[in-house]
């Protein structure tokens, strides 16, 4: 689903705040409270982003805007687990939509558009269109840009729709004295059941708790020195998901291990990432120091605390080849970073390296 598209029942969903409109809002009219929703709406959708997603499977995302834009009316309407129910609809119209797909269900071009004009052409004609042009105002577009942009969004609610229909149908065949409430009532299980089937096969239980699929590390950053040792800590979710391989960007520096011991080997930099089964990365910053430093590596100026102070002595001490004012503290077992015996560039690299990664210390 593109970015740009905007959730159709968003419309819905304003209608459904038509009929809580004195609550949602004690002095402001119909009009104005549609116009603030639009202006959320067009919010979402301008900080909607590609890589901003809610991972069930490589394969299967939704995007966070989406949810947000279910999430808050029905977190306004006072559901504790509104993240969840948010989640469950748009999972549950995702694996209709796979399913119908499956089963060979699909829709033309031709058909979407023809969708479209229709939606188009009954809000024209439409008592309260007036009221829900302060809608499209929020969200910027006018009602055909509106309607236009769905069309990647009302191709999966056709297609779906027509599964549903023709379930339906063999449903009513088969059950020609039930009534139509009972009828829709076997339709809908049926589909649940196909639903709650797909979750099992996928493990996708741990989705519906609104906690997006990952892996994460601790600590995110170390400092190690030459022949230290260090165990990283990886926290997956769902807890059925596991680390499938650690691997170190330069292992010249820094080691690891299928267990997550990184071992420090020389100075440097190194980047250990942690990878599960499905293809969840989770990083963190080694900065290995030489063994020859001192007490406090990286405190040039021997205040305690290693900071963009240090940087500037540092740079002063090599742009002046060594020579350093008397009014100037420098501890030069501290600037020796990589423990060679020699103060230059690279130990200088090393230092701005050490404040990029742990900020001031």
């Amino acid at each position: 689903m593109k970015k740009k598209s905007v959730v159709v029942i968003v419309v819905l969903c304003c209608i459904a705040l038509i009929g809580t409109v004195g609550v949602f809002a004690a002095n402001l009219n119909i009009a104005n409270t549609l116009y603030i929703i639009g202006l959320i709406e067009r919010e979402h959708l301008d900080s909607a982003s590609d890589s901003n997603v809610f991972v069930v499977t490589p394969d299967f995302v939704i995007y966070e805007y989406q949810i947000a834009m279910l999430e808050e009316p029905s977190r306004f309407l006072g559901a504790s687990d509104a993240r969840e129910r948010a989640i469950g609809i748009l999972m549950d119209r995702e694996i209709m939509y796979t399913e119908a797909l499956n089963r060979g269900f699909f829709v033309s071009s031709g058909e979407v558009m023809d969708y479209i004009n229709f939606q188009i052409e009954t809000m024209r004609l439409a008592e309260n269109l007036e009221e829900f042009s302060y809608f499209f105002r929020g969200i910027g577009m006018s009602l055909e840009e509106y309607w236009e942009s769905q069309y990647d969004v009302l191709k999966r609610e056709l297609v779906i729709e027509r599964f549903f229909l023709a379930k339906y149908e063999t449903v009513a065949a088969a059950n020609r004295s039930a009534d139509q409430e009972d009828i829709v009532t076997m339709v809908q299980s049926y589909f649940r059941e196909i639903i709650n089937e797909y979750i099992e096969a996928h493990d996708l239980q741990w989705a519906l708790t609104g906690i997006a699929r990952s892996i994460t590390l601790r600590p995110t950053e170390a400092v190690l020195g030459v022949g230290d040792r260090l165990t990283l800590a990886a926290t997956v979710h769902p807890e059925t998901n596991s680390v499938a391989s650690w691997t170190s960007s330069t292992p010249g520096v820094a080691t690891v291990d299928a267990n997550g011991v990184v071992t420090a080997v020389s100075a440097g930099t190194a980047t250990v990432t942690a990878t599960t089964a499905d293809g969840e990365e989770a990083t963190s910053e080694i900065l290995v120091l030489g063994g020859g430093a001192g007490e406090l590596p990286g405190d040039v100026n021997g205040d305690g605390v290693v900071d963009f102070l240090d940087l500037l002595v540092l740079i002063y001490y090599l742009d002046n080849n060594g020579n350093i004012s008397p009014d100037v503290t420098f501890v030069r077992e501290n600037a020796d970073l990589n423990g060679d015996g020699v103060i230059d560039d690279r130990d200088l690299e090393i230092l701005m390296t050490f404040l990029d990664v742990l900020g001031d210390r």
